[in-house]
């Protein structure tokens, strides 16, 4: 079994007039969330294209794992997918507190798939704030 770190992120409301509760975090810690998740993405799209069995775990839906999306229950790919191009769409974009959760779920997966790099990533934990101390 391999031992997985964690980071600890320290997230803080942004208030917004939107109905959906959104996150912001320091820019060092957003830099290296998204680093990762983008290079899970590039990652997995072009394994998926030649594994058929890497694919399908990918992209299976997973109802009661990830919230559910317009076209329905979300896999692994769609929710990264729909992550990282909200950010690249909008890099002001924060993360609900769905995705902040979700993120959480795939910084397993990246923990445990890139353990092996010189520089291993960390699991992260999220711990909201209630306000950023200056």
């Amino acid at each position: 079994m391999k031992v997985i770190k964690s980071r600890s992120i320290d997230v803080t409301p942004k208030h917004t007039s939107a109905k959906t509760q959104y996150w912001d975090m320091e820019p060092d810690d957003e830099a290296y969330v998204y680093s990762w998740l983008y290079r899970l993405l590039a990652d997995m799209s072009e394994l998926s294209t030649f594994d058929e069995d890497l694919k399908k775990e990918w992209f299976k839906r997973r109802p009661g794992s990830y919230p559910k999306g317009k076209n329905g229950p979300n896999s692994h790919a769609s929710m990264l997918g729909g992550i990282c191009s909200a950010k690249l769409k909008d890099p002001k974009k924060n993360l609900s507190q769905p995705q902040l959760d979700c993120v959480e779920d795939l910084f397993d997966i990246i923990a445990d798939y890139y353990a092996n790099e010189e520089d291993p990533p960390k699991s992260v934990t999220f711990h909201k704030k209630l306000f950023t101390l200056e």
